[in-house]
């Protein structure tokens, strides 16, 4: 085997991407953008937790009985979160030829907890609180839509 079809057979096996007589480098970029997103989120999703955490430990001091409000959230953004991981790993895990599908899958998926994110009063309450700042929607919003932008 010649040393660029070692390359391509290797580009094919590990990133998904055919090479052959085209360049693959624009679908390499768009995978490793994809990628990027993935991580972009995966910090947005820790910076908000880390945002709840603070609220809850502020609320214990001055309001106890409405620190499981904080811990509430924390649940449900831990069940959307992993909708989403669910997601996300059903479509980069699919064979070549289901990925179209897939990823369309995992865009509705994205939409539809971005759309959540903005509707949910708990969400809001929380963005809205006077102890902690937090930026719940704002944060998980962005990265997702890097995200979507960037499914491959």
């Amino acid at each position: 085997m010649t040393d660029v079809a070692a390359r391509n057979a290797w580009v094919q096996r590990v990133l998904g991407v055919t090479a052959g007589a085209e360049d693959p480098a624009p679908q390499v970029r768009s995978l490793v953008a994809y990628r990027k997103a993935l991580l972009g989120f995966e910090q947005a999703r820790k910076a908000v937790d880390g945002q709840i955490e603070a609220l809850r430990k502020a609320l214990i001091t001055t309001m106890p009985h409405e620190a499981a409000l904080a811990a509430r959230l924390a649940e449900d953004l831990a069940a959307l979160n992993e909708g989403v991981g669910d997601a996300i790993d059903d479509a980069m895990s699919s064979a070549q030829d289901d990925r179209p599908s897939a990823n369309a899958e995992a865009v509705e998926e994205l939409k539809a907890y971005i759309a959540e994110l903005a509707r949910n009063p708990l969400v809001r309450h929380v963005d809205a609180n006077p102890f902690v700042p937090t930026g719940v929607v704002a944060t998980l919003t962005a990265a997702l839509d890097q995200v979507v932008a960037t499914v491959v």
